[in-house]
């Protein structure tokens, strides 16, 4: 016996009707979906700081301040304005140079007179006390000015 097209309409229902349990299950996929999202973009800005030298910052309108204003900032006092030159410098001077302390400058004093003047800035590493590190550090503060006769 078959039956009839108003009989098979009654009993199953149309599948353009959604359930509740289907809008619920549907709603919560959404928000599995908007918080994996998120998650990735968290984890991606901070992979960001983490192998990139650029900080992520995020300013008030208020916070915002010229490029100038913050290099003028981010200077130390004690940085030197211009090149400090090895043949000439007082021990005072040299001092000012980072990782040169009271000790190390008044060794680069010593090492001038004893062995006269710097040929070139790679001779400090020979003063007892300065190496590859501290080299590193001062090279692009440093000159050595030949005397001309």
């Amino acid at each position: 016996m078959m039956k009839s097209d108003k009989e098979r309409e009654r009993k199953e229902p149309s599948s353009d009707i959604k359930t509740d349990a289907d809008k619920e299950r549907e709603i919560f996929v959404q928000m599995c979906i908007l918080i994996g999202l998120a998650c990735v973009l968290c984890a991606g800005m901070i992979f960001y700081q983490l192998f990139w030298d650029t900080p992520i910052i995020i300013y008030n309108n208020s916070q915002i301040q010229t490029q100038s204003e913050e290099s003028a900032v981010a200077l130390p006092s004690s940085a030197p304005q211009e090149k400090i030159d090895l043949n000439t410098a007082t021990a005072e001077e040299l001092e000012s140079l980072p990782g040169i302390g009271e000790v190390k400058a008044q060794a680069i004093v010593e090492y001038r007179e004893q062995y006269g003047p710097f040929t070139s800035i790679e001779e400090i590493k020979n003063v007892k006390g300065i190496g590859e590190k501290t080299f590193e550090a001062i090279q692009d503060l440093i000159i050595v000015k030949q005397e001309t006769s």
